[in-house]
């Protein structure tokens, strides 16, 4: 589907990159066909054999644009393990069925769960206990950005707002410790998804499936030379956070400890 936000930025970004820019340089590296990563990071080995097609979930992804200019964005990983028939993904900063006709029957649909941890959230290994979704083909809808990102879109759709929202329970840390986490039990968007889909597939095995590229890529930019991020809640208590951080900014971030 064509995105006007989307044309625009691509084109603007490839008039605007210098020769310096680490982007410029990875554009001109060889890249693999398939996974579409520089040569020298391939990912392939560590992908699975066939994408993956969900059985009881659809998903979709609302990315942020500003997520294309990011190389080690989680979604194009995702992209290589699900079917095109199980993950859908729409970049754009408006979301709205207006736009985006086909979102209509994704706002509409009595099992559409939007994985957005706030106040109303539920946990969602327990929402898929109670009869009204036992059983039910699950439509998955998450925001990919940064934190502030994401909440801007949620905040700017009432589509998204009236939605059931669900979070997960997280008992260890984020492996994508190369970008900075909100919390220590915030993930990025491929574990995100990756979890929810044990639990919605009833699958054990997926997450690691699905997760072990992230983990692959990770190693490698650490061996690099890629700093490790510690999440940005524990920076702020230890005091070792370089911008200043608001109550209500620091409020959010509780929030999000579920």
């Amino acid at each position: 589907m064509e995105d006007d936000d989307l044309f625009f930025q691509t084109t603007f970004n490839d008039i605007l990159i210098s020769p310096n820019d680490q982007l410029f340089e990875n554009i001109k590296r060889p890249t693999c066909q398939h996974c579409e990563r520089p040569v020298q990071t391939c990912l392939c080995s560590h992908l699975p054999d066939t994408p993956l097609k969900l059985k009881q979930t659809t998903v979709y992804v609302l990315q942020h644009i500003n997520e294309i200019k990011r190389p080690l964005g989680t979604v194009q990983l995702l992209t290589k393990c699900l079917d095109k028939e199980s993950l859908n993904v729409i970049r754009s900063k408006n979301f709205s069925s207006t736009k985006y006709p086909c979102m209509k029957q994704v706002y509409n649909n009595p099992y559409t769960l939007l994985l957005f941890p706030n106040q109303n959230s539920s946990p969602l290994d327990e929402l898929l206990k109670e009869d009204f979704y036992k059983n039910k083909h699950i439509t998955l809808v998450a925001i990919d950005g940064t934190w502030n990102e994401a909440t801007g879109i949620f905040n700017r759709h009432n589509e998204l707002i009236n939605l059931k929202t669900c979070y997960l329970k997280i008992d260890k840390g984020s492996e994508f410790v190369i970008r900075t986490q909100p919390t220590e039990k915030t993930m990025s968007t491929i574990e995100s998804i990756a979890h929810s889909l044990k639990y919605t597939e009833q699958n054990d095995d997926i997450y690691d499936i699905i997760v072990r590229p992230l983990k692959r890529m990770v190693s490698m930019q650490l061996d690099m030379g890629a700093c490790y991020h510690h999440d940005k809640l524990t920076l702020i208590n230890n005091n070792e956070f370089k911008k200043k951080c608001g109550k209500k900014q620091y409020r959010r971030l509780l929030a999000l400890q579920h």
